[in-house]
């Protein structure tokens, strides 16, 4: 039997698994069943990786009781074919708690940062329960969070990370670390104790460390429940009430292929910009993604709070555009064969000042709007082209870099900061799945990301796509 004092990696008992994960959920944490050995790229070994998949991350289910009790047998059943690891328990943070990672051991410095972050913002994070398995400062810090969508960037070399519901976990107290000592709480007091706070216990996050922090991938702060009733209230119309068929296939469709997280994404954003248009009753959408959403097993939370960003940023779209893409998707044109010389003769003459319009000296002389980045002073939001140049001269990695600069939020080549950070879909345009996977993996290892990290990470790729000059290939349905 291994000693606590082992440096081997330790297990701890189904029993104290069982006891320890309903705990968690008791005090409103979702227990993760980890202990899978993974080895790193640099040759070390981890057994932290979870057993099984689903439970962790954005398109997590949430576990219960029964659902405890059952990871016994999986976990078994995975070991069983041949996969090596202990059994130990992790935790996945609650959507209104953020963890603050510290790392402060060999060459690590990320009490400096604290440190740093302290004299920058003017105050120090407050006191609060940490989780921690090392001495010296290291550990996981627990804080409320203002805003459910709120989370902080990693900042390169401040080894500090951050963890929230949706991004990466915790090892739960009891748990063995791989030095051969236990994870344990402490308070904020700093001294050891046995019972987990309740989210609404802890410390709030500091407004003013919100406000500096690099975060924020929506461009803009979440409405209020009060946004989300006027809203409701105010968009009644229903002009083209067909198009909820749309808004539902498209969930199913994002469903299927990229889970419930995308899915709410995609498919609200259509609905309430539709409905923001004029085009359908939001009360309508509301109720039907409510519904859909309900049947994914997700926190309720997790769909308010959306649902507040959502409509802000619907109330603000462009209605124009919506009732043109709506025409263009649902309205049937003109196919060339129903149309011909003589009818377009019967058309009326358009003048030669309406065809083409001066615009005026004042207007030239107006103030321009400033560019908007994806990646400052390299590539501006809304934007296409091409990186041109000599063959074999990194074209692809180049543009492969860009899109995990944007992907991760991280400076693009350690120089140029992302200002517009979100996800990214990448149509690839040569090479197969594992050319593409070596350099992807390659490349996001330079922005400090392990494939384990990089499961959080919005980036996707696609490689059935088709050249656009294939026009066979670009109609075949």
């Amino acid at each position: 039997m291994l000693t606590p004092e082992s440096a081997e990696p330790q297990a701890i008992t189904s029993a104290q698994f069982i006891k320890r994960a309903n705990y968690l959920l008791e005090r409103g944490y979702y227990p993760l069943p980890v202990g899978k050995r993974v080895e790193k790229r640099d040759g070390s070994v981890s057994y932290k990786a979870p057993w099984l998949s689903g439970w962790n991350g954005y398109d997590r289910q949430i576990p219960t009781d029964a659902t405890v009790s059952s990871w016994l047998d999986a976990v078994a059943a995975e070991q069983a074919k041949g996969k090596q690891g202990v059994l130990s328990l992790g935790i996945v943070l609650p959507p209104n708690v953020l963890g603050v990672d510290v790392d402060d051991y060999g060459d690590k410095h990320g009490l400096q940062t604290l440190a740093s972050w302290a004299d920058q913002f003017g105050m120090e994070l407050p006191a609060t329960w940490t989780i921690t398995a090392r001495p010296g400062g290291s550990g996981i810090r627990l804080y409320r969070k203002h805003s459910l969508d709120y989370y902080p960037k990693e900042i390169k070399g401040s080894d500090i990370e951050f963890l929230d519901s949706n991004h990466r976990y915790a090892m739960a107290p009891g748990s063995w670390h791989h030095t051969a000592a236990r994870y344990c709480l402490y308070g904020p007091d700093g001294q050891q104790c046995k019972e987990l706070p309740l989210p609404d216990q802890l410390p709030a996050f500091p407004s003013q460390y919100e406000s500096s922090l690099p975060s924020n991938p929506f461009g803009h702060e979440a409405g209020s429940t009060s946004d989300v009733e006027d809203f409701l209230a105010n968009h009644t119309a229903a002009n083209r009430p067909g198009t909820l068929k749309g808004v539902e296939s498209l969930w199913r469709k994002k469903l299927s292929d990229d889970g419930p997280h995308e899915a709410l994404k995609h498919a609200a954003s259509m609905g309430f910009n539709d409905a923001a248009a004029g085009l359908l009753n939001a009360k309508t959408v509301y109720d039907a993604l409510k519904s859909l959403w309900r049947e994914t097993g997700r926190a309720r939370a997790e769909f308010d709070d959306f649902v507040k960003w959502q409509v802000v940023h619907s109330e603000r779209n462009d209605h124009a555009v919506t009732i043109t893409k709506a025409v263009r998707d649902y309205d049937k044109p003109m196919s060339t064969s129903e149309s011909n010389d003589d009818s377009w003769a019967d058309d009326e003459a358009t003048e030669p000042w309406e065809r083409y319009p001066l615009t005026s000296a004042r207007t030239l002389a107006a103030p321009i709007k400033p560019v908007r980045w994806l990646v400052q002073g390299v590539w501006p939001e809304r934007s296409a082209g091409a990186i041109a140049g000599k063959k074999k001269t990194f074209k692809t990695w180049q543009m492969h870099s860009l899109a995990g600069a944007v992907s991760t939020g991280l400076s693009y080549l350690d120089r140029f900061p992302v200002t517009t950070p979100g996800p990214v879909l990448y149509l690839t345009g040569e090479g197969g799945q594992v050319e593409f996977q070596s350099r992807h993996q390659a490349i996001m290892k330079r922005y400090s990301m392990t494939p384990q990290d990089m499961q959080d990470v919005p980036f996707h790729a696609m490689f059935d796509v088709a050249p656009l000059d294939d026009r066979e290939g670009l109609l075949h349905e």
